[in-house]
């Protein structure tokens, strides 16, 4: 009965060792399991720290993309500003500028009206009016004002250029207007004959000679005669030539007349003589 005992308690303890090694091994499994546990933590924290990178590295990105966006967007205010500051700030200009005269024949003591008009002015516009000569002679017609226009007396003749400033706050310009001419009275200086009265003679030639003045000194001539109360008859039309010949056919007294006709203005002017032709 003992030994038998023994054996059964014999089998119990190789039961119980097997029973031990089982958990042994299910231990060993539990540990690899574990140890698998851990090394998928660590993959995980692996991959959260990559993440975290990466949303760093995201955030980095859209920090620069903000900043540059920044830069892009205060560069474009600035260029709008500046295109705005262009647009606002417009130079002054002078859009017209012009010489009134009761006439095309303008003469020393005529009047003649200057007139400039202006746009874009940075506050208020100031004129200024000058002449100058062909000699460069200057005159001051009116100094800065606000007046936009000025009546000029030219005291002399010659040919002027005659300018206008225009000031603003910030700008200055210059205008010339087309060259004014300024002439004296267009006169029959001398008209004369190479014989004189009374000694003319039927049929001999006579010399027939004129000299002007003033206007422009470009001149065209036109001669003609009247015998007693006849229509007059043109001895030569205009012409630039100022001495022309005439030869009388009847005797009497002629009124002999003389044209002159300024080429420029278009002005005339004439004289006329009275003079007695005898017979042969």
């Amino acid at each position: 009965t003992t030994t038998k005992q023994d054996e059964t308690t014999t089998k119990q303890d190789e039961t119980t060792t097997k029973q031990d090694e089982t958990t042994t091994k299910q231990d060993e499994t539990t540990t690899k399991q574990d140890e698998t546990t851990t090394k998928q933590d660590e993959t995980t924290t692996k991959q959260s720290e990559t993440t975290t990178k990466q949303s760093e590295t995201t955030t980095k990105q859209d920090e620069t993309t903000t900043k540059q966006n920044e830069t892009t967007t205060k560069k474009q205010d600035e260029t709008t500003t500046k295109q705005d500051e262009t647009t606002t700030k417009a130079e002054l200009k002078i859009t017209s500028f012009k010489a009134e005269t009761s006439s095309d024949d303008i003469a020393p003591g005529d009047i003649i009206s200057l007139k400039a008009v202006t746009e874009d002015a940075d506050g208020t516009v100031k004129y200024r009016f000058i002449a100058v000569n062909q000699d460069g002679d200057t005159e001051i017609i009116k100094n800065y004002s606000k007046s936009s226009s000025v009546d000029w007396i030219p005291t002399e003749a010659g040919v002027y250029n005659v300018y206008v400033y225009a000031k603003d706050d910030s700008t200055v310009v210059k205008a010339k207007i087309k060259s004014v001419e300024v002439y004296d009275e267009l006169i029959v200086k001398r008209f004369t004959m190479s014989k004189s009265s009374k000694k003319a003679k039927v049929g001999k030639k006579i010399s027939l000679a004129v000299v002007g003045a003033g206007g422009s000194g470009r001149y065209k001539f036109k001669f003609a005669y009247r015998l007693g109360s006849t229509k007059a008859k043109t001895i030569s039309g205009y012409k630039t030539k100022k001495i022309v010949s005439w030869t009388p056919k009847k005797a009497g007294t002629y009124k002999l007349r003389v044209y002159i006709k300024d080429r420029v203005t278009g002005n005339v002017v004439s004289k006329t003589v009275k003079y007695v032709v005898k017979k042969k």
